[in-house]
């Protein structure tokens, strides 16, 4: 296979089981797991990459680094990306490290290639909630030209099954809830 950007000497592709992401720009967003030396299953053998015609260039690979954790926390596993037309791509993954626990292992990321920034995480509350509520899933994001995103998400804490679901729309820090189960409609 190709020698995988970002990796080791021999580390290459091994197979790419989603569908490529193509924007109306050229680029090319894929997730794709690696072989070679030192890649152990279920440990460091998938990442996203992003690609153009001059450049392929690694975003993000599991038991790599989460971006503003100081290296305690990594990525264990990464869903399929969504891409806009400038190349911001917007996943969903799940962490480990010392910090990370079932209550705070997902995290939805929004950026390119390093400079990722964290959406939304498992465990934090989201906008729009009263306190004690906070996010407990998400479902596979959307990003539009301009950069915003829009997920649904499932919330944990003070809620039962008629205020349980939600969906949000924004940028890091500055997240908005569209709708929550629950809401009157207009």
């Amino acid at each position: 296979g190709l020698q995988a950007a970002g990796q080791p000497s021999g580390v290459v592709f091994a197979d790419f089981f989603e569908p490529p992401i193509l924007n109306d720009s050229g680029q090319v967003a894929f997730i794709a797991r690696l072989s070679g030396g030192g890649v152990e299953p279920d440990v460091n053998n998938t990442g996203i990459w992003l690609a153009d015609r001059e450049r392929l260039e690694l975003v993000a690979v599991t038991d790599g680094a989460v971006p503003e954790s100081g290296g305690t926390a990594r990525f264990q596993a990464l869903e399929r990306p969504a891409m806009n037309p400038d190349g911001l791509l917007v996943f969903n993954s799940t962490l480990k490290g010392p910090a990370i626990s079932i209550d705070n292992n997902l995290a939805m990321w929004w950026g390119e290639a390093g400079a990722l920034a964290q959406l939304a995480r498992k465990g934090e509350a989201p906008p729009g909630v009263q306190p004690g509520v906070v996010f407990r899933s998400f479902l596979p994001p959307a990003i539009n030209p301009t950069g915003e995103v829009c997920f649904a998400g499932l919330l944990a804490g003070n809620v039962n099954f008629t205020n349980w679901a939600g969906i949000w729309l924004g940028v890091p820090n500055q997240l908005e809830t569209v709708a929550r189960a629950g809401d009157p409609a207009p």
